[in-house]
């Protein structure tokens, strides 16, 4: 309508006056970076994720804002990266937001972590008098035609989390810059402050559902709304949310996670407590999100394991061919002892070509030593790039437990364990673990010190057949799979 277009415009050309600056979306709970960097980037994974919301449905040029984030660790769940962009358009007024952001963990202990965020960037604010509808046409205010002004925008957050518990501390706006259309017409960036909590709450002996109250409070120098929902999750496969706003709206959302890398979701909210919305068809936000992995880091941890598997062969070739010159010097000198007991001028010069081949082996064997210990400084230099990537890990067979035929805990044999999968004894616990595992012929380890369970199905004695296991498991089992050293 166009007396809601003319509303809107006075109340932004008003000079200072303070507009909704941070779009409010009821799918804040399934991707927190829109307001909070800390949550953007901090996993195993590229991810991207999307909103689109449409308010006011029931008017024309309703407004409408567009959401969309891409993340990715740099290094895995300790430092992340990201990009956030949004447009919000209200038909008159159109803000363009894009941020870059940073985020940082600190590892407090077992799924007990303090992230740390910060988004710097930039917002375009531009108003179209050709959508407004005005009597005047030539008022002073709007002879310039193309209100248009950008100004630097940043933000900040930090994330608790400790188990089933989650709290998340977000300032938007924190720059509190001005900006300006003309002379006549300025507007300025409004601080504001976020503060949400949650805890979930499983049922069931498989940890499969759950149920986390969650609440979001919002400040500002405007009148912003509070919120509460109530999370139901099954696998984190399917999600439904229905929640209350203190403004006396209604909203519901749904996701479903597809091929374990797609979510989908819808949300609808209706009923606020004034009159506009009497007279709209309610909001309507979708959201659709995607997990890449992480195929360049997957590559170049391929890549290592191939050129460690590599380095062993030559390793052990020349480990083989100096060990074959060591045996043919001990038979050489050998046969020069039986010479010696045939004459003595036969013996001289059978003891100069022993010696003249002997120096030659001699040479032969410090060349293949410089060769081996070249090899030995290459394979350890690429049994710590494994590590970093996660592919190879060390630890101790004494802080684990294993299971036996009669399902009794029994001591962990050192050795190269294939890993398959891992999980936290909060998710899974023994009868979770033999259905999903054990019953399908896999095998655990178990470290009551951090509390993981390891799954695998076989085991090396040495790291070269453990990388062959490694190869096989990544085609038929998981591209994840990895090697756990025990010692």
């Amino acid at each position: 309508m166009k007396t809601l277009k003319l509303f809107i415009s006075i109340a932004l050309l008003a000079g200072g006056v303070h507009a909704q600056q941070s779009p409010i979306f009821n799918s804040y709970f399934l991707n927190s970076s829109l307001y909070n960097p800390s949550a953007n980037g901090l996993g195993k994974n590229v991810e991207a994720f999307s909103m689109h919301k449409q308010y006011l449905t029931g008017f024309d040029a309703n407004p409408t804002t567009t959401f969309l984030s891409i993340g990715a660790p740099l290094k895995m769940e300790k430092v992340g990266a990201g990009l956030n962009l949004y447009n919000d358009n209200s038909g008159v007024v159109n803000r363009f937001n894009v941020q870059g952001t940073y985020a940082y963990r600190i590892k407090l202990g077992v799924g007990h972590n303090l992230d740390f965020g910060v988004g710097l960037g930039f917002m375009q604010v531009s108003v179209d008098p050709d959508a407004m509808d005005l009597q005047n046409q030539n008022d002073v205010l709007l002879s310039n035609r193309n209100f248009s002004s950008g100004i630097l925008d940043g933000n900040a957050g930090l994330t608790y989390s400790l188990k089933g518990l989650k709290i998340e501390l977000a300032a938007n706006n924190i720059l509190g810059l001005k900006g300006s259309f003309s002379d006549l017409v300025n507007y300025e960036t409004v601080r504001n402050y976020i503060a949400t909590g949650s805890y979930r709450f499983y049922l069931g002996a498989g940890r499969k559902f759950s149920i986390s109250p969650f609440i979001m409070a919002r400040f500002a120098e405007i009148d912003t709304p509070q919120e509460g929902a109530i999370i139901f999750n099954y696998k984190d496969k399917i999600i439904l949310a229905p929640g209350y706003k203190n403004n006396g709206a209604l909203f519901g959302t749904a996701a479903l996670k597809l091929f374990e890398s797609l979510t989908v979701g819808y949300s609808y909210e209706t009923g606020a407590r004034n009159a506009g919305m009497t007279y709209q068809n309610g909001a309507h936000e979708v959201v659709l999100g995607y997990t890449f992995g992480n195929p360049a880091k997957d590559a170049a941890t391929q890549k290592r394991i191939d050129d460690l598997d590599a380095k062993l062969e030559e390793y052990q070739k020349a480990q083989a061919m100096r060990d074959s010159i060591q045996d043919a010097t001990l038979d050489q000198q050998q046969g020069q002892i039986n010479e010696n007991k045939e004459g003595v001028e036969e013996a001289k010069q059978t003891a100069e070509e022993a010696k003249q081949s002997a120096e030659q082996q001699k040479a032969e064997m410090q060349r293949l030593d410089e060769e081996i210990k070249k090899t030995q400084k290459e394979l350890e230099e690429l049994k710590e790039q494994l590590k970093k990537s996660g592919a190879l890990r060390e630890g101790s067979a004494g802080d684990f437990v294993g299971e036996s035929t009669d399902a009794k805990e029994t001591p962990v044999a050192k050795g190269y364990y294939v890993v398959l999968a891992s999980v936290n004894k909060r998710n899974y616990n023994e009868t979770a673990m033999q259905k999903e595992y054990l019953q399908k012929g896999y095998k655990k380890i178990f470290s009551e010190k951090t509390g993981w369970h390891y799954v695998y199905k076989k085991t090396a004695e040495t790291l070269p057949e453990a990388l062959d296991l490694l190869k096989e498991a990544r085609k038929t089992e998981t591209k994840k799979a990895w090697i756990f050293v025990l010692d």
